[in-house]
């Protein structure tokens, strides 16, 4: 399972300061200390950080969006928020505290594959109505219409006088459903004119339901006088309709009002609040906004309120709970961890932070070239990523038993999250990463500064004990092998910089970093052995380049269903993504039992996708770029592995012959 990122492990349990209620900025612990720390960082990558850029000046992507965090008069600086950010992160990790700066809200999940997904849908009746805004007065109305009725793409084209190129059925079946943004309902919209969406208000007679769809228990209508009042709506597609599969009918809500129902637009986690979390990128929901229209709503009822709410039949179903109530108690506890107590907190009572830093202003800045990449990557309901699986090896097997495995997913009461997501540091890639088709006008170009650059910071202290100042060392200094990253463009190994603590000797950072260490080995059981400590650090050492293929983005979204596709009959299990020291191990062992390079020529080179022919065999493969971006051309020959991914197999590139 392969991703630019990976997880550092929640630990079950959080320490948490004996003395948080005692910290005080006015009365100095017993071995309080007060000072200043000079931090540099030199970029070991090319660095990148935006700052200070307007929204036209992201949608028109100008040179001040594309352009390094910078004064008015041109110096280059990373803010002191996001020296800071990094800091705290690793110390959090490094003294076992909560994971508690992470989003609350409810997210969803829509897979059709998934059996905890449709037994939802199978078990609750879905109905339909429209929902009315009242801003002014926070209040979202929604009429519940009952049950809707269903009606063919052909008989819309019919009712609504469509033809050729604008009809509903052509645009199913011929229509560029390849851009992602053609497969929204608004799509099929703006193919009516304003007549002819008055024209959707209709009367319908039932139909007995045609062979093509004997399945679907749903009334089918057709237009016809005499019969039920209704509206036809349309709703998004999820691929091109071909025979016998995909989707052939849109919906009708019927004028009969069963029910009204009122949600709070302002109530934080209610129904609307998330309902407008999970649709915030949805051109559907950026659609009917703009209107100013009755939107239509698909939705539950569960004690005569309203459950869930989506803008499609089978909708984007929410999560049990909310996403910090996966955590156990300790980690949601208003207890003070030791990043709290150090660097403040605005949670329950509120405390101010006495560790400030400086920005971090560039010395010898210079300029490369523009990099335009396409920063795509599973979301959090990728359970086989984020949720914490009990698979064996990568895979949804249990070998000694002979079973399969059934995924965890945030459906499930139980499900726990997988940690700390952080960006393995690596070598940069170089050059322009390839971008998935249709997927150009979603780069985010930028201008980096180059490797070598060097950062210089100031850290102010006030009032810290010395176990606190030492665990600010050690964040600042895991080991001197340790690399950091920040920025932006993690995922291709940008933003990988040294740090080094100035003006302070090695003997006075080691004694603080050990007064940190004892501590925690006081409070946690075999401290420097624990998963928390070995992944952390295992992510900020470079590894050989090349070693790890697995550090780069899926390109082909069909890719994310296949991997967690399970049929036992066909011997797909589904995948998992392995912590990232199983993934390291399993590396160095497979690089050491790769008993052949084999010599390809590339037969297909365009938008992210390279494929070859084995010059031994003639077979050809799809290549794995290896998170390379070399310019290859039809007829170039490349030297490659042979390998499995995903149940296919592909070629890996090694090198140009």
């Amino acid at each position: 399972m392969q991703a630019p990122f990976n997880f550092v492990p929640l630990a079950e349990e959080v320490f948490f300061p004996d003395w948080a209620d005692q910290i005080s900025h006015d009365v100095p612990f017993s071995d309080g200390q007060s000072g200043m720390i000079r931090i540099r960082m030199t970029a070991k990558t090319p660095v990148f950080v935006r700052n200070g850029h307007t929204r036209d000046d992201k949608e028109n992507k100008s040179e001040e969006y594309k352009s390094f965090s910078h004064t008015p008069d041109g110096r280059f600086f990373i803010p002191a928020t996001s020296v800071k950010g990094m800091v705290r992160n690793i110390l959090e990790i490094a003294s076992f505290g909560k994971m508690a700066q992470i989003s609350n809200k409810r997210y969803s999940i829509r897979d059709l594959h998934l059996r905890a997904y449709l037994d939802y849908f199978r078990s609750h009746k879905v109905r339909c109505g429209w929902m009315d805004i009242d801003v002014r007065n926070g209040i979202a109305t929604v009429s519940d219409l009952g049950e809707p009725g269903r009606i063919g793409t052909d008989e819309i084209d019919a009712l609504l006088g469509l033809s050729g190129n604008r009809a509903l059925e052509s645009f199913i079946t011929q229509g560029n459903l390849t851009t992602e943004k053609n497969r929204f309902a608004k799509a099929k919209y703006l193919l009516l004119n304003e007549a002819q969406r008055r024209q959707m208000h209709s009367s319908f007679v039932p139909i007995a339901n045609p062979n093509r769809n004997k399945v679907d228990p749903r009334k089918m209508y057709k237009y016809g006088n005499g019969g039920r009042l209704g509206t036809v709506v349309l709703t998004g597609q999820p691929g091109r309709r071909s025979p016998g599969k995909g989707k052939f009918y849109e919906f009708i809500f019927f004028d009969e009002v069963k029910a009204t129902y009122k949600l709070d637009m302002n109530e934080e986690n209610g129904v609307y609040d998330d309902f407008c979390f999970i649709y915030n990128d949805s051109e559907d929901w950026k659609y009917w906004k703009k209107t100013g229209q009755r939107i239509p709503v698909f939705f539950t009822v569960e004690n005569g309120q309203i459950q869930y709410m989506g803008l499609s039949y089978l909708f984007k179903l929410p999560f049990k709970k909310h996403l910090k109530e996966f955590l156990n108690k300790m980690h949601r506890s208003k207890q003070r961890d030791l990043a709290e107590c150090i660097f403040g907190t605005v949670d329950g009572e509120a405390l101010k932070g006495r560790v400030q830093f400086s920005h971090a202003f560039c010395s010898n800045p210079q300029v490369g070239e523009e990099v335009r990449p396409y920063m795509g990557s599973p979301k959090p309901t990728y359970y086989p990523i984020y949720t914490q699986q009990q698979g064996r090896n990568g895979l949804m097997y249990d070998e000694i038993k002979n079973k399969m495995l059934t995924y965890k997913t945030f459906l499930d009461e139980d499900a726990k999250l997988r940690g700390w997501k952080r960006y393995p540091v690596r070598e940069a890639a170089v050059g322009n990463p390839p971008v998935p088709n249709g997927q150009d006008q979603n780069t985010s170009p930028f201008r980096p500064l180059k490797p070598g650059c060097v950062f210089e910071c100031t850290v102010r202290y006030h009032n810290l004990r010395e176990c606190e100042l030492g665990a600010l060392i050690y964040a600042l200094n895991v080991t001197d092998t340790c690399f950091y990253s920040l920025g932006f463009c993690k995922p291709y190994g940008y933003g990988v910089v040294k740090m080094e603590l100035l003006d302070m000797a090695k003997e006075e950072r080691d004694r603080l970093r050990k007064i940190f260490t004892d501590m925690m080995v006081q409070k946690i059981p075999d401290y420097q052995r624990t998963s928390q400590l070995l992944e952390l650090k295992a992510m900020m050492a470079i590894q050989e380049n090349g070693l790890l293929e697995q550090l780069a983005y899926l390109r082909d979204p069909k890719d994310f269903a296949k991997l967690k596709k399970q049929n036992i009959k066909n011997k797909e299990y589904g995948e998992y993504q392995r912590n990232y020291t199983e993934l390291i191990r399993r590396e160095v062992k497979v690089k050491k039992q790769t008993a052949e390079a084999l010599e390809a020529e590339i037969t297909y080179a365009e938008k992210g996708t390279v494929k070859a022919k084995l010059l031994k065999t003639g077979e050809r493969l799809v290549v794995d770029m290896n998170g390379r971006y070399d310019k290859l051309k039809i007829g170039n020959r490349i030297v490659v592995n042979k390998i499995k991914r995903g149940g296919s197999t592909v070629l890996l590139y090694l090198r140009k012959a």
